[in-house]
């Protein structure tokens, strides 16, 4: 049986989940362990994704301060992958699980809030985070498997120039 980290991940190469990947991180198994398993599987299936690591659950420790430090280093590990990671959970548990840790704030934040509403209302800033970048409202079945249901209220925008911006005869569009 694979470890917790890498359930699911398998099933994520279809075409319908190739947008974002979650890993339930285990405090039993090393964090270098861990992120190889799941890029291995990730770079095998060719799923270029989003990586949300889910902070919630009981399989943290009751001491925040190993919590945050051990997030620290599976963030650096999957940093190193060059991986757009955000942080799952919802205010009760990452107080419960990180304390008053505000050190993940420029991670994207996909908030957990399952009251049937895409909105973002009735948030309140937690971890450091202003606003969320998703919200997952439910949850539903799809081919068997128990799927979130998702809102995104972020445009991630690619600002690279165009070629056209790099021509240097370009007329103005007024001429």
């Amino acid at each position: 049986r694979p470890p917790r980290s890498t359930q699911g991940v398998s099933s994520a190469a279809s075409d319908v989940y190739k947008r974002q990947v979650y890993m339930l991180p285990s405090l039993k198994v090393g964090v270098e362990k861990q992120v190889a398993d799941i890029m291995a599987v990730l770079k095998d299936k060719k799923i270029l994704s989003m990586m949300s690591i889910v902070v919630e659950g009981k399989d943290w420790s009751k001491d925040t301060k190993k919590n945050v430090e051990f997030l620290k280093s599976l963030v650096a590990e999957f940093t190193k992958n060059k991986l757009m990671l955000a942080i799952q959970t919802e205010a009760g548990a990452w107080t419960r699980i990180m304390g008053q840790s505000t050190d993940f704030s420029k991670l994207l934040l996909w908030w957990v809030k399952h009251d049937k509403n895409p909105e973002p209302v009735k948030y309140k800033a937690f971890g450091g985070w202003k606003a969320p970048f998703a919200k997952q409202f439910g949850s539903a079945n799809l081919c068997e498997n128990s799927v979130g249901q998702n809102s995104h209220y972020t445009c991630l925008l690619y600002t690279s120039p165009s070629p056209r911006d790099l021509s240097t005869s370009r007329m103005p569009s007024s001429a």
